[in-house]
């Protein structure tokens, strides 16, 4: 898994991101967005997210 991020985030760097985002979480991992999703914003401020947030995962 941390292969595959450090391969996406080669890949992604100098590129322009535009468009949205959507993202869709349980509840579980509710707490742990805002930072990781300002972060994201600061880095890609063309991205528009939409985030959905339902049930608590099983």
């Amino acid at each position: 898994m941390l292969a595959l991020n450090d391969d996406l985030l080669q890949t992604m760097q100098g590129v322009t991101l535009a468009g949205t985002v959507r993202i869709g979480a349980p509840q579980n991992f509710a707490a742990l967005l805002p930072d990781v999703l300002r972060r994201f914003a600061a880095l890609y401020p063309r991205t528009q997210i939409e985030l959905r947030i339902e049930g608590a995962a099983r």
